[in-house]
């Protein structure tokens, strides 16, 4: 059973499962939701979210789940969302907070246990009691026929993606909100034709149109694109040949749709927040004799992102070729993309 004070016999009707959070930790959330579909069946799912996480469609489409509802930020109107939303059966969330136990239940989770693992999949799942399972339990994002049809029109061939930033922030300084998870523009320029230049047909990845005009201004040869639903950006991620990016949302969305990842870490923690791929097919890059690495982007003053300098165009290059071979060939003609419609 899920928690120790939920009968093994209980068959709720309806369920709540609550992941206020960003993108990228909905959607590695999304392993526990399965885990609770095959534990009650036939219960009607709903997943409360963020307004920002519900808005991206991260969890459009999948099956285990009924509706997604948002939750705004903000105390008083959480407090007053979680009043207002129907009788549960049964409500499972996945972080507790105090404002979550107005929402009315026959049964809440309440009692957690001790994590088996540190990353955050398996976290989720042993925190509400599941026990040890030998099954992979892959993360689930399902791009519709419209986008995954645009993404082949707009990728014809595959290339390698480059993502150098996250959460709005531009590549050209350090953004104290986004924990230095970004390469600064001259890294991303040295990075970026070191791989054209081993013979790597490349494009340029950006969530915010800030980050598109950023990564535009940068003046490299490679096509760009940028903005539109998780959904497309997943469609666009299953068309790489590999993908080399920060710790972000579009990394996971990359391990969801299988793609081999170069993944660049420097401030936060792999063991906790690395790609979680079905095949493995994974690179991490991290500087383990920094002494100040991983900070998490707190209590550090740090004005060189110091942690990120450690991912030069050689490293990049070495990390690749063991995963997808060396390339003779030259770059793809390819679509460039502005902002969405």
């Amino acid at each position: 059973m899920i928690c120790d004070r939920i009968p093994e016999n209980f068959r709720p009707r309806t369920l709540l499962v609550i992941r206020d959070s960003r993108v990228g930790d909905v959607l590695l959330t999304t392993p526990a939701i399965r885990r609770i579909r095959d534990r009650f069946p036939e219960a009607a799912l709903d997943v409360l979210t963020s307004r920002y996480a519900r808005r991206s469609g991260v969890l459009e489409g999948n099956p285990c789940i009924r509706r997604v509802l948002s939750c705004p930020k903000g105390r008083f109107l959480k407090w007053v969302r979680c009043m207002i939303l129907p009788r549960y059966d049964l409500v499972i969330p996945i972080r507790r907070r105090k404002v979550f136990n107005k929402i009315r239940s026959t049964w809440t989770v309440g009692g957690f246990f001790p994590p088996r693992s540190p990353h955050v999949v398996h976290n989720s799942e042993s925190a509400l009691g599941f026990p040890p399972d030998d099954r992979f339990v892959p993360l689930e994002i399902y791009p519709g026929q419209e986008d995954l049809d645009r993404a082949a029109q707009e990728l014809p061939t595959p290339v390698v993606g480059v993502y150098p930033s996250c959460h709005g922030s531009t590549i050209s300084r350090v953004d104290p909100m986004n924990s230095r998870r970004v390469w600064r523009a001259g890294e991303v320029q040295a990075a970026v034709r070191g791989l054209v230049s081993a013979g790597y047909p490349v494009a340029l990845f950006g969530g915010s149109e800030a980050e598109g005009r950023a990564l535009e201004s940068l003046g490299l040869d490679v096509p760009v694109f940028q903005g539109g639903s998780i959904l497309r950006v997943a469609a666009r991620l299953a068309r790489l040949s590999a993908f080399v990016t920060v710790d972000t949302g579009p990394m996971h969305v990359a391990a969801a749709m299988d793609v081999p990842i170069v993944a660049l870490y420097g401030p936060t923690v792999p063991e906790i927040t690395g790609p979680y791929s079905r095949s493995g097919r994974i690179v991490i890059l991290r500087d383990e004799a920094l002494s100040c690495s991983p900070c998490r982007g707190k209590k550090i003053d740090c004005r060189d992102n110091v942690c990120m300098t450690f991912h030069t165009p050689e490293r990049i290059l070495a990390a690749l070729e063991s995963l997808i071979g060396r390339r003779a060939s030259g770059p793809s003609s390819l679509h460039r993309t502005g902002p969405e419609p």
